[in-house]
């Protein structure tokens, strides 16, 4: 039994108390007591990095092209995922704006993945321009003069393609699926990442004789250093006075599901041009408001 002092109950110096419980006692309610506390700060220390976390700006994302891993899983985002306009005066300027977008005007028609043309969709009868190349008949006029604009403040400018046809369009698709299955691609992926440069005839601009492919004078074929010239940045600059837009810009190719071509234009018609170019938006953003 343990050492205890008893003090007399009868002495009235003292009251009947045991030291080892009052000791035992008052180290069980302190420790109760620093769990309580700790427990507390704990917390009130995750509430705090919480609310912190939730405060810190969003990470940017950064700019640069995909693997081609993740282009297999790029897909067009959808028109609900864009924004409202802010209360007050800029919504009746937007809904003035959208409602001002002419949707169903030949100039204006969507091609691509998620909007193919029409199964009866075929051969198309086109108007030839600048050296054997075909376009719509239509936009020739507002071509020329981009081109002649060009030249005339010394940028030299020359077509590399124009409208294609159903063959030469499916040829196009066909060596690029197997370009892409000889580097160990699946079939599967190799279909996904072939259509994102060349979509078969159905889901490809180039089959509406709109779409116009440009390249310096000094270049033998389509490439990525086209953005690096001068002719590009004249094009950035004036295309859209013309009614011209850049089709597939780099930051857009979620939303098209094409990659970033610098050298592709889209007639949208001039005043089009001129807004989409505005807004900062790709086609199918500026269609989807």
């Amino acid at each position: 039994m343990p050492s205890q002092k008893f003090f007399d109950k009868n002495d009235k110096n003292s009251a009947v108390i045991v030291e080892e419980d009052i000791l035992e006692n008052r180290l069980k309610n302190k420790t109760q007591n620093s769990a309580i506390i700790i427990t507390m700060v704990v917390v009130l220390v995750v509430v705090g990095i919480f609310i912190w976390l939730m405060a810190l700006p969003p990470k940017p994302v950064e700019d640069g092209y995909q693997t081609p891993e993740s282009l297999v899983d790029a897909t067009p985002i959808p028109a609900s995922s864009q924004e409202p306009a802010a209360t007050g005066e800029s919504v009746s300027q937007s809904m003035e704006q959208v409602g001002d977008i002419p949707r169903n005007e030949w100039y204006l028609r969507l091609v691509n993945a998620e909007n193919p043309l029409p199964e009866d969709y075929g051969e198309q009868e086109m108007t030839a321009f600048g050296g054997g190349y075909y376009f719509d008949e239509r936009i020739l006029d507002d071509l020329e003069k981009m081109l002649d604009a060009a030249k005339a403040d010394g940028v030299k400018l020359r077509i590399e393609s124009g409208y294609r046809g159903v063959n030469r369009q499916t040829t196009r698709n066909k060596n690029e699926i197997a370009s892409y299955q000889s580097r160990g691609y699946s079939k599967e992926d190799a279909i996904v990442l072939a259509n994102m440069e060349e979509p078969p005839y159905r889901q490809c601009e180039h089959s509406l004789g709109l779409a116009v492919d440009l390249m310096d004078s000094g270049s033998k074929d389509t490439s990525i250093a086209f953005a690096q010239t001068e002719e590009f940045k004249w094009l950035q600059q004036y295309a859209a006075e013309y009614g011209f837009i850049l089709r597939y810009p780099e930051d857009k190719v979620e939303i098209t599901g094409m990659v970033y071509e610098p050298w592709h234009f889209r007639y949208v018609g001039v005043e089009q041009a001129q807004k989409i170019k505005e807004s900062g938006l790709c086609l199918e953003e500026y269609l989807a408001q």
